[in-house]
């Protein structure tokens, strides 16, 4: 779903009054009121923006034309059953923490995160289903560069263990829960005897991340990334933060 990602990038990380802020909530809110035969005219008229730079959108967007372009953003709209990969209302929610991180341009540990990421063979999910379901176009991002992201939150625990075994240095390892600080969520699977218990945790060959509530403890088999601290402790927020964080990278 490259158009959809690149609308909602552009909507969250440009200028209001920007033809690229104007024209991506254009197509985002109006999923319903265009069409393949949408015309370059009607654009024009409907947000005031030069046809000049409507063309230079869609050629930004990977299309030669606002035909090509409304085309192949109705298919994905389509194939997509007209849903984006969360609800807008999130990212309104979340954009002041957005424009928060981004001014103060201090993303080292994000950074690293991400060149991880793009370097990595295959990418294991693990944790909250919720959680994963809320980062998961950043994997769709991922996917794009040629990745394979695995959910192992939604297999057997064989399924998991064969995979687990599988794991090699190239692969990367994302736990993700936002209910719990690394140890605590260590020591619910240790009690759980769950099958990613932290003695197999820290056997894994492949780089490792939880992300979660900031936590104090020094962890040495795991990086902490410690997720966007936001009002009300609302961390739903703080993984639409980091989701677009993560976008923005892979998809420079």
């Amino acid at each position: 779903m490259y158009i959809i990602e690149r609308l909602i990038h552009m909507q969250n990380t440009s200028d209001m009054d920007s033809s690229d802020y104007i024209l991506s909530s254009y197509f985002l809110n109006r999923k319903n009121g265009f069409s393949s035969r949408t015309t370059l005219a009607e654009v024009e008229k409907s947000t005031f923006v030069s046809k000049s730079t409507i063309n230079r959108f869609c050629k930004d967007c990977g299309s030669s034309n606002i035909k090509s372009f409304c085309t192949a953003l109705t298919a994905e709209m389509e194939e997509s059953r007209l849903a984006l990969h969360r609800p807008m209302a999130d990212y309104e929610n979340a954009k002041d923490y957005i424009a928060y991180y981004k001014s103060k341009k201090v993303h080292r540990m994000i950074n690293t995160l991400v060149k991880d990421m793009k370097d990595a063979e295959r990418i294991f999910l693990y944790g909250n289903a919720e959680d994963i379901r809320y980062l998961i176009s950043s994997m769709h991002a991922c996917m794009m560069l040629g990745k394979q992201a695995i959910s192992l939150g939604d297999w057997s625990l064989s399924q998991i263990r064969k995979k687990f075994q599988s794991a090699t240095p190239s692969d990367l390892f994302l736990l993700i829960d936002t209910n719990y600080t690394f140890p605590m969520l260590k020591l619910k699977m240790e009690l759980q005897e769950e099958v990613i218990q932290y003695a197999e945790l820290s056997v894994l060959p492949c780089k490792k991340y939880f992300l979660g509530k900031r936590t104090l403890d020094n962890e040495e088999d795991i990086t902490v990334f410690p997720l966007p601290p936001v009002k009300d402790n609302d961390y739903r927020v703080a993984l639409t933060v980091l989701d677009e964080l993560i976008r923005e990278r892979v998809l420079v």
